[in-house]
């Protein structure tokens, strides 16, 4: 009876298959694929052959608008899900896509570095968010998401701090989901741990680290962005996971080590991943009033937490 009501509460299997927000993403792409067709004048196709020739007239139209590769990417995938039958029968859509990614690379967020976090963490103690200042260095030291960062709790976080380490229970990320198991990462720096424990015992067990929306996260991220005269980079929030992990490789060298931790699906995956964010620091120069900036906000970091 237990088990039946934990079921009831989690919901039907079919609601179960993918989380809510993907599915929400797979409605809205399905419906504008729709809406193209019916503008079309075309009838809903009653063959996978003809739903096949549909999406790529569709994926075509998106590639001329220049609309984003994702709208095609989950009006695919959302067709898929909503007609599992399909699934494996729409081969020129796949093939559309394949092209487009081959010939448009994503605009990935470029690699932050550890300088330029430990800066945005002292520029956030300085604006009082000693919150936002653990998230930035968790974020960077643990290559988290930027939603698996503002999510973290005192509850989640397990300190050691004479060996200076903390391990920090993510629950089901978006990989965990992936292979059935809640995952969890350790962070052995000294710095962001210290810093971490000290935030936490102003916090309840269950409140996240930031006390704010993720919305009012990524307005003080820009910020402080602004204040160390960064804006030119064009930073994102992901730029902390990306700037931890290529930082890490730099030092240690380990792909294999570096995909365990990341929590990639496969070392390839990894390695395009580290091989761009290279190839970002190798381009990127510091001006000199961004220079300043970044040293007086790290100053202002070191004089905090050695008090």
């Amino acid at each position: 009876m237990n088990r039946a009501a934990a079921r009831r509460e989690l919901g039907t299997l079919q609601e179960l298959v993918v989380s809510q927000r993907t599915s929400e993403r797979y409605t809205k792409a399905v419906c504008t694929f729709l809406q193209f067709n019916k503008e079309e004048g075309d009838h809903l196709p009653r063959t996978f052959a003809g739903l096949d020739k549909a999406l790529m007239r569709w994926i075509e139209y998106l590639w001329e608008s220049g609309d984003s590769k994702g709208i095609a990417t989950n009006g695919i995938a959302g067709c898929q899900h909503v007609v599992p039958g399909c699934r494996g029968r729409l081969p020129g859509a796949w093939r559309l896509l394949s092209a487009w990614g081959r010939h448009e690379l994503p605009a990935r967020a470029p690699p932050l570095t550890l300088a330029m976090v430990r800066a945005l963490a002292g520029e956030c103690l300085r604006q009082r968010q000693p919150g936002a200042a653990s998230v930035l260095m968790l974020g960077f030291r643990c290559f988290l998401r930027p939603g698996e960062m503002l999510k973290v709790t005192p509850a989640d976080i397990t300190v050691d701090l004479k060996n200076k380490t903390a391990v920090i229970n993510l629950g089901m990320t978006k990989s965990g989901i992936r292979g059935g198991v809640a995952e969890s990462v350790i962070c052995r720096c000294g710095e962001t741990v210290n810093m971490r424990a000290a935030v936490c015992s102003r916090r309840k067990a269950h409140q996240p680290l930031f006390e704010g929306s993720s919305a009012a996260f990524r307005g003080l991220f820009a910020r402080a962005l602004h204040q160390l005269n960064l804006d030119e980079f064009e930073f994102k929030m992901y730029s902390l996971r990306r700037g931890g992990a290529t930082a890490v490789f730099e030092i240690e060298g380990n792909m294999q080590s570096l995909t365990v931790e990341g929590r990639w699906a496969n070392e390839k995956t990894a390695r395009i991943y580290i091989n761009s964010g290279l190839a970002a620091l190798a381009t990127m120069r510091l001006s000199a009033p961004a220079k300043t900036a970044i040293a007086k906000a790290t100053s202002n970091l070191e004089k905090i937490l050695s008090g």
